[in-house]
């Protein structure tokens, strides 16, 4: 067999041989077989990727030849000297690639997603000589990240032992407490999961009483739940009052996207010590100025002392929603006062109803100290 000694020199010499089909066909086939048995054994990989040259992109173009032996892909396309796609534009579709994902956040150090991409960008335009600038999909990254074995598919579902029991439980009868305490017209939940699936204008208000609207997260419909805890409510009518931010029916907070007449928004998609004194401020005009209760996700500038001053001085009482245990997901309110997910019910469910009467008469309880006012220690 001719150019066995050296591997990588083989595939240098089909190249050549392929690309001017000046020598014989025997020379050519031999020369084919000889880098194919190197890719299989994988010790002709490094330089493939190094010169930007595929396995599939060879076989394609040997079939060809096998076919019709005048093959010259120098007479692809529409015109003479018309190829597929030369050198500069292999290299700038190349880059162009890798630059895409990079700026899509998707680390990729493994190039073979990259020329798998272009091989199958080949197929579907053979013949166009453009300088080629597309933007790959992370679906199809992450697709073929798990075909090649780079990475695992992450489940959208969160294990249940990631809820902690003891903090669904307080926060539960926190809210069942409230209930006794205030009117529902007085209980303003935050949330940035539109209530409306039609454009917003700086923020939805939706009612206690309102007609539950459907709701698009994650590109499936979804009903807001309207019983809290206990309490009876059917699913045409919301349970509280809602106030959403968010210009569309996707959180901004997950777009990374605030508009300049968003006037709830967040600078840096992160919530500040400033935007959470607003909110505070917002709730309170909304309910009449009146003594009442604010749920609301627990995130980190939310417990900052100028904020609880802040509700102390607008009569709100603070409810943090506990975290779930996973840096990916929401907390618990997607399973309150959010789409309907059925892990959370079930937790939620499993929970003992207690009657809060007498535990919230205790003014000076450690429940009372750890849900009202007094943050947690750092």
């Amino acid at each position: 067999m001719l150019f066995k000694a050296n591997h990588q020199e083989n595939a240098l010499q089909f190249w050549r041989l392929l690309m001017n089909t000046t020598e014989s066909a025997s020379q050519c086939e031999e020369a084919f077989l000889s880098f194919e048995s190197a890719y299989n054994v994988r010790k002709g990989i490094a330089w493939c990727e190094e010169n930007g040259i595929t396995y599939r992109m060879m076989k394609n173009y040997y079939d060809k030849w096998l076919i019709n032996p005048s093959f010259n892909p120098d007479n692809i396309g529409r015109g003479v000297s018309q190829r597929a796609f030369s050198q500069e534009e292999e290299a700038k579709i190349y880059d162009n690639l890798l630059s895409n994902y990079t700026y899509q956040g998707i680390p990729i150090s493994d190039k073979l997603i990259a020329e798998e991409f272009m091989n199958a960008y080949r197929l579907k335009h053979p013949y166009t000589t453009r300088n080629h600038y597309f933007q790959a999909s992370k679906g199809f990254a992450w697709r073929s990240k798990i075909r090649n074995d780079i990475t695992s598919r992450r489940s959208n579902k969160i294990p249940k032992n990631d809820l902690d029991q003891k903090d669904v439980e307080l926060f539960m009868n926190a809210v069942e407490a409230v209930f006794e305490t205030f009117l529902p017209e007085r209980i303003v939940n935050v949330d940035e999961i539109p209530v409306h699936v039609e454009q917003q204008t700086q923020f939805t208000i939706a009612r206690r009483g309102d007609p539950t609207p459907p709701v698009k997260k994650n590109c499936s419909p979804k009903l807001i739940i309207t019983a809290v805890c206990g309490i009876t409510a059917n699913y045409d009518k919301l349970p509280i009052t809602f106030i959403v931010k968010g210009k569309s029916a996707v959180c901004q907070r997950n777009l990374g996207v605030h508009h300049p007449n968003q006037t709830l928004a967040t600078p840096k998609e992160k919530a500040n010590a400033d935007s959470c004194k607003d909110l505070i401020s917002f709730v309170s005009k909304c309910i009449g100025n009146e003594p009442g209760c604010l749920i609301w996700d627990a995130y980190g500038s939310h417990w900052v002392e100028d904020v609880w001053e802040t509700a102390e001085i607008c009569d709100l009482q603070l409810i943090p929603i506990p975290k779930n245990g996973t840096p990916y997901y929401q907390p618990l309110d997607f399973g309150v006062f959010g789409p309907l997910q059925s892990s959370y019910n079930s937790n939620i469910k499993a929970l003992p109803r207690r009657n809060m009467s007498q535990l919230v008469a205790k003014q000076n309880s450690s429940y009372h100290r750890m849900w009202k006012w007094y943050p947690p220690q750092k």
